[in-house]
C-alpha cells in the first residue's frame, strides 16, 4: 500500500470580456510540502494542478464585466485556488479524492468551489 499526497497554490489570471466571458486563462501551479527527484515528475505534478484549474474556470457561467463610465470593458483578474489530491492504492482498491478552494485575496478564508470523492474497486 502507498500514498500520494499532493498539494497546490494555483494563480490563475484571466480576462473577463466586455460580454462577461471568461479568457485567456493562464493557471500557474506551486506545489505545496513536496519535492521530486526528477525535474519531470515535477513537470507533469504541476501540469496536473494547472490542468484541474483550467477545467474549473471553464465552466463558470458568463460574469458581470467591469464598467468603465457605465461601458463594459475588458479586466484582468487574478485568483488562487488551492487543490488536493490524495491517492491512496491497496492493490485491488483505488480512493481518490480531490477538492479545490478558491481564495480572494482580500478575504482570509476560503471558500469551497468543488468537492470530489470516487472511490473504485
Amino acid at each position: 500500500m502507498w500514498d500520494l499526497n499532493l498539494e497546490a497554490i494555483v494563480k490563475v489570471k484571466f480576462d473577463i470580456d466586455e460580454n462577461g466571458k471568461i479568457d485567456n486563462i493562464k493557471p500557474n501551479a506551486n506545489l505545496v510540502g513536496v519535492s521530486f527527484m526528477q525535474q519531470r515528475a515535477f513537470n507533469n505534478a504541476k501540469q496536473v494542478f494547472e490542468i484541474a484549474a483550467l477545467q474549473i474556470m471553464e465552466k463558470l457561467p458568463l460574469l458581470i464585466p467591469a464598467k468603465v463610465d457605465n461601458i463594459p470593458t475588458k479586466k484582468t483578474f487574478q485568483i488562487f485556488l488551492q487543490k488536493k489530491y490524495f491517492i491512496k492504492k491497496n492493490l485491488h482498491q483505488h480512493n481518490f479524492h480531490t477538492s479545490a478552494f478558491i481564495s480572494y485575496p482580500s478575504s482570509p478564508q476560503s471558500q469551497p468551489l468543488s468537492t470530489l470523492k470516487k472511490i473504485e474497486s
